[in-house]
């Protein structure tokens, strides 16, 4: 049964039969449990075995009275709370008094009335009953209180923080458990503020004293300090408040230790990390930089000299290739070794990244104490080593800077000075040093500045590419796209490279810049094959880049960083006069690249020598016709011969072909005839960045005049150039007209190059018996007597003829006139000679007697 809802039980303890039957008749009536004993010891035997609710008590009863009863009672600390209600016919207020004193909770007299005992037996236990619940709320909540003491202080344990108490005024400190054991002192040991000073790491105690006395003015108090050992720990972290009385004094501190020693030890770790070269164990560049900082300082102080040696290592991208990246690793971490060995007091080695290491050389007294330890460094790099059990051999190009100079400096630059160096040292032929001349320099000055903009804006992000379309002329099908570098730039927005790439020529940065076009396309085509868009991509390939050893072997890992894109995928467009500066190597290249699955073309085409040589020599696939004969071909002679030439060279090898700076319809067309294969430029798109490609490729149609257009014969190529001659000529026309300075005179009918053309023998003899040829003759000549007259009547009605200014040349509406009269036999002169190179009627062959 549940004790909340049981009945009362009460016990009625009275030696007169009479008053036991009464009383139990009485009590039983209003429901409670009633227990009759006759005797005083035996009600105490079994209170004791089965505490009541109430005890109703005679006093007057053989052997032991009710006092006595009562006294053992609240002796009893079990039974001390139970109400007792002394029932005695003794009335004196000496007894009643008496009956209180032994802890009596009231007193009833006999004869007694029967409703003033329920009365006082209803209250008392109802007193009862809130006394024991009070008990029991009590016994909760010290019980509650003792388990979130003993959770706090597991929690404490756990959390490894401990709490302190300091009283102020009597210096005296109390500490919990955990605290005691995080200073390694033994738990319960009396404490005071000195005993704390004294567990303090000397080293930290004019830190905590300092922070100590401030929190005594009212300021925080939290401090980091170490622990003098033996400790449980050996960094702690001190927080606390005080209280402060109305004077202002303070008179109280709590406070909480915290063990910080597993997260100071991360912090040197990644203090470390963030300073060493994880695989050395040596100073990284920004060490590096630091210690380079002070060694400068103090050479100014001193005025002494100092010298950064930047190391690089010949031919590690060939070893890195053939023994694996592990083996490269173990091979970097012996030349750190040896590198450690050679250098001697006041010389600091870093590992600046990949196969580079740079040393400062301090406390030089003259301006060449460089060159010994350099020469030992030198010599201590191209010591066999042994690879896995194969020997190996590696040398280093070393590059030199030295401080002071006559400008002011900074450790990056005079860093970035060695590294310049030592790349002139790698193209002078490697093991070897080479030191940076300030004076040449010089002229430079301002083109590294920005340089080194374009270097923070690839550091920073700022780098993109946008993809421009190559197509087939004829199809119209998609080649592929040219990845083409933009910077879009904080303050200037979009950059196009010709603003800044050109600041990179012969610059260690090229490479850099190039690496990431190469990374960032791979990465783009990854993208989009997992789009389901299959498509290639061709990247620039400066010229830097191609005399880089360790191009290959670095392309390679960048394709193999992108699983899902195939070789095949990839272009490499060569610079025709970057090739031209070391052809050999660039052949060896171009048949490297082949064997990798990459394609190569050479781009900018008839900008170098374009010999028959060339293209022996370098089997790139594609050529790229350069953009800027392409712009001039529709009305420049020149242009188109050099064009025709260049694909012409192009069949004779077997290449395909690719005209750049296609910006109109009339380009592509006249691109067809001379039997270019593929083409790109505005007027098939403008580069766009990513997200625009499959837009793009949703709506591209090539124009219908490119696909309806065949290549010419041969012979057929003079009669579109007499075109080309033509527009070139009505251009000349048109300068002269508006007066134009310079422009030479146009050549009349039998003296222009079309002119020329259409006298020759071999002309007339394969086209002179079509009719049409007897009709474009016809109209070469009318077309020349127009615009001889139109250049007299220019000249007769121009301000040296007395004439109006505002009304000369094409401002004359008699001039203007003739001249848009000129422009309509202009246009059918070219219908001819185009209806000439499409007519039914064939042509004679000529043959070589002829």
């Amino acid at each position: 049964m549940n004790p909340a809802t049981a009945s009362p039980s009460i016990m009625v303890v009275d030696d007169t039969p009479a008053n036991l039957r009464l009383l139990d008749e009485l009590l039983r009536q209003q429901g409670y449990q009633v227990r009759l004993f006759p005797r005083g010891a035996l009600a105490l035997k079994a209170a004791a075995a089965h505490p009541p609710s109430l005890i109703l008590l005679d006093i007057m009863m053989p052997e032991m009275d009710g006092f006595e009863v009562c006294r053992q009672l609240k002796a009893n600390p079990s039974l001390k709370d139970i109400p007792v209600i002394f029932i005695s016919a003794l009335a004196d207020t000496d007894n009643k008094l008496k009956a209180f004193a032994q802890g009596g909770m009231d007193y009833v007299t006999k004869p007694f009335q029967e409703g003033e005992v329920l009365a006082r037996v209803r209250t008392h236990l109802a007193l009862y009953a809130m006394q024991q619940a009070q008990a029991r709320q009590k016994a909760d909540l010290e019980q509650l209180v003792n388990e979130r003491t003993a959770d706090l202080l597991r929690a404490q344990q756990v959390a490894h923080i401990g709490s302190w108490k300091l009283d102020l005024r009597t210096q005296a400190l109390s500490w919990s458990p955990e605290t005691y054991r995080l200073f390694g002192v033994p738990e319960g040991t009396p404490l005071t503020l000195n005993d704390f000073v004294d567990k303090v790491h000397p080293d930290d105690q004019g830190k905590v004293a300092h922070h100590w006395t401030l929190a005594l003015q009212g300021q925080p108090y939290d401090v980091e300090h170490r622990i003098a050992p033996p400790a449980g720990a050996a960094w702690v972290r001190q927080r606390a408040e005080f209280a402060f009385d109305t004077d202002g004094q303070p008179h109280t501190a709590w406070g909480t230790t915290q063990d910080i020693s597993e997260i100071k030890a991360h912090q040197a770790q990644v203090d470390f990390m963030t300073h060493h070269d994880v695989l050395t164990g040596l100073p990284n560049r920004a060490q590096f930089l630091d210690l380079l900082r002070v060694c400068m300082a103090n050479s100014s102080t001193l005025q002494t000299q100092l010298a950064v040696a930047y190391i690089d290592m010949d031919g590690f991208a060939a070893i890195n290739a053939q023994f694996g990246r592990e083996a490269g690793n173990q091979l970097i971490v012996q030349l750190g070794q040896r590198l450690a060995q050679s250098v001697r007091d006041r010389q600091y080695l870093a590992r600046i990244g990949g196969d580079e290491f740079a040393v400062v050389l301090t406390g030089l007294k003259n301006a060449d104490d460089y060159l010994i330890p350099v020469q030992r460094m030198l010599a201590a790099v191209s010591k066999p080593l042994n690879l896995h059990g194969t020997t190996a051999q590696v040398t280093a190009s070393i590059g030199v800077s030295q401080y002071p100079q006559s400008d002011d400096m900074e450790a990056e630059q005079l860093l970035r000075q060695a590294d310049q160096a030592m790349y002139l040292a790698k193209l002078a032929g490697k093991n070897r040093h080479h030191v940076f001349d300030p004076m040449k320099d010089e002229s430079t000055r301002e083109r590294f500045m920005h340089i080194e903009e374009v270097r923070q804006g690839l550091l920073q992000g700022e780098m993109c590419l946008y993809y421009q379309p190559k197509v087939w002329l004829t199809s119209g099908k998609v080649v592929g796209f040219e990845a083409l570098i933009r910077w879009q730039h904080p303050q200037r927005g979009l950059v196009l490279p010709g603003q800044f790439i050109p600041l990179l020529e012969q610059h260690p940065l090229a490479i850099q810049v190039g690496n990431w076009v190469i990374e960032t396309a791979l990465a783009q085509l990854a993208r989009w094959n997992a789009e389901g868009l299959r498509t290639g991509l061709s990247v620039n390939i400066e010229s830097l880049q191609l005399q880089d050893p360790d191009f290959v072997p670095r392309l390679a890992r960048q394709l193999a960083d992108q699983p899902s894109v195939e070789a095949n995928q990839l272009e490499l467009e060569i610079l025709e006069t970057g090739a031209l500066d070391n052809m050999a190597h660039v052949s060896r290249l171009i048949a490297q690249l082949h064997g990798m699955g990459v394609a190569c073309a050479l781009d900018d085409f008839g900008t170098g020598y374009s010999s028959l040589t060339f293209l022996k020599q370098l089997a790139a696939q594609t050529i790229k016709i350069d953009q800027s004969f392409v712009h001039g071909m529709l009305d420049d002679t020149e242009h188109a011969s050099i064009v025709n030439s260049v694909l012409g060279l192009a069949r004779s090898f077997d290449r395909h072909t690719l005209a750049e700076g296609v910006e109109t319809e009339a380009h592509g067309q006249m691109l067809v005839e001379l039997g270019c294969e593929m083409a790109q430029g505005y007027t098939i798109a403008r580069p766009m960045p990513a997200e625009a490609v499959p837009a793009w490729l949703a709506q591209w149609h090539p124009p219908p005049s490119w696909q309806t257009t065949s290549a010419l014969e041969a012979g057929d190529v003079p009669l579109l150039m007499g075109e080309v001659e033509h527009r070139a000529w009505m251009k000349a026309t048109q300068a002269r007209l508006a007066g134009q300075q310079g422009t030479p005179t146009p050549h009349s009918h039998d003296t222009c190059r079309l002119g020329h053309w259409l006298d020759k023998p071999t002309t007339r003899q394969r086209y002179g018996h079509l009719s049409a040829f007897q009709t474009l003759v016809q109209q070469h000549s009318t077309l020349h007597a127009l615009g001889a007259q139109l250049l007299q009547q220019a000249t007769a009605s121009g301000p040296e003829a007395g004439h109006p200014a505002h009304q000369h040349g094409l401002d004359n509406p008699d001039t203007a006139s003739a001249w848009h009269h000129l422009q309509a036999q202009s246009a059918e002169l070219i219908a001819s000679l185009q209806s000439l190179r499409k007519s039914d009627e064939e042509p004679l062959s000529i043959s070589s007697a002829g």
